[in-house]
């Protein structure tokens, strides 16, 4: 019963309740001793990823080959724990020099980066790792733990799959993220999301055959935000579900507001993360967007970026994902993503045959994006023009 109580049930490794005995125990040694003691918080980099497209039982699997991995790589009388999910702690006591830290952390980096074989599917899974050292970071478990977590997201801010020792200032930047967080939950209910367009254009013809909808956060403190600085966040927390739909009825709102408004009629972009991809609902939320806001589907696209986990082989079969409102979309691939593209409209706004719908896939590939967004107006848009 012992063993129960102080084990992870997935891994068998020392679970939260072991490992701060273990620290504590440590720290009181190293006090007398006058040594170091090294705490190391593991996150695997997009773990939740691999458990939207794969499932939970890939995941688990992944974790147990993961936790095998931190055992054979390090000392005997290192303990090397899970906190839940994705997380794991190592303790490291009497570590005499930082050097030594940061070897042993550029072997968990190595031994966890090597793919994995898991059911005969190859995946590869990096680490982020950051580091608290006893008695220069904190001397009691709680404070060694949320040092040891604040230097992880550093590295997740720096890339991902690297090291990082506690220093200071991080403090700082992990509060201004919880601030963050706590904002974004609120950022729908207080209307401070906005969509911005962006235009693409045909190289050869220079016309505009599509727009992308880049999502904005208007903060009422920080200002206008890029997606890079909260969309971790959504993703992490989940509030990408609610937000991704947010931006799917907007977007589509808007494109029958400028059609209706006599301009040109064009498709618009809307970048989908495999999260919602996976929903089993995900249908219905389109064909919600598109009844809703009147929209052809003709004028909606819908991008998926391949490395967020979505194969090709399932992406394809989601040409037939929408019901009646989204009735005709087919797919087409573009470096670096799966794009569900609606049919290509037989007619423009003035009743004249599109001279480019035979050679969809040319367009699109032509297509680039350019350095400058369309500032969201419900009925008069500004169009940015080719550059000369």
């Amino acid at each position: 019963m012992r063993h129960l109580a102080h084990h992870d049930a997935l891994t068998d490794l020392p679970n939260r309740v072991l490992l701060t005995e273990r620290i504590a125990q440590e720290v009181s040694l190293a006090e007398r001793n006058r040594t170091r003691v090294a705490v190391m918080f593991l996150d695997l980099d997009r773990f939740k990823t691999v458990n939207d497209s794969l499932g939970h039982s890939v995941g688990d699997k992944l974790l147990q080959e993961v936790s095998s991995r931190l055992r054979l790589c390090m000392r005997t009388s290192d303990t090397v724990s899970r906190l839940g999910g994705d997380e794991f702690v190592i303790l490291m006591p009497d570590m005499a020099y930082p050097g030594d830290i940061a070897v042993a952390a550029q072997k968990v980096l190595d031994a966890v980066s090597r793919p994995y074989n898991i059911d005969g599917r190859e995946l590869v899974s990096t680490p982020s790792v950051g580091i608290a050292v006893y008695p220069g970071d904190g001397t009691d478990v709680d404070t060694l733990l949320r040092n040891a977590d604040a230097a992880m997201y550093h590295a997740k801010e720096n890339g991902r799959n690297n090291y990082q020792f506690f220093t200071r200032d991080m403090n700082a930047r992990a509060l201004e993220r919880l601030s963050l967080e706590r904002s974004l939950r609120r950022a729908l209910e207080r209307d401070e999301l906005r969509l911005h367009y962006q235009p693409q254009y045909d190289i050869s013809s220079g016309r505009v055959v599509g727009m992308e909808a880049l999502i904005r956060w208007e903060h009422p403190e920080h200002g206008l935000m890029s997606p890079g600085r909260f969309m971790p966040f959504a993703e992490e927390s989940g509030l990408i579900l609610p937000i991704g739909e947010w931006v799917l009825q907007e977007a589509c709102r808007q494109n029958r507001a400028w059609q209706d408004a006599g301009l040109p009629r064009l498709r618009v972009s809307v970048n989908i993360s495999a999260v919602q991809f996976r929903q089993a609902d995900f249908a219905d939320t389109v064909d919600r967007a598109l009844g809703v806001s009147g929209l052809d589907a003709r004028y909606l696209e819908l991008e998926v970026t391949e490395s967020a986990g979505v194969p090709a082989q399932q992406a394809a079969a989601a040409a037939g994902l929408c019901g009646a409102a989204g009735a005709g979309t087919r797919i087409a691939e573009a470096p670096g993503r799966l794009t569900l593209l609606s049919q290509q409209p037989e007619d423009d706004a003035d009743g004249e045959r599109n001279e480019n719908a035979g050679r969809q896939r040319e367009v699109e590939a032509e297509a680039v994006p350019l350095d400058a967004d369309v500032t969201r107006q419900p009925t008069q848009p500004e169009l940015v023009q080719p550059r000369p």
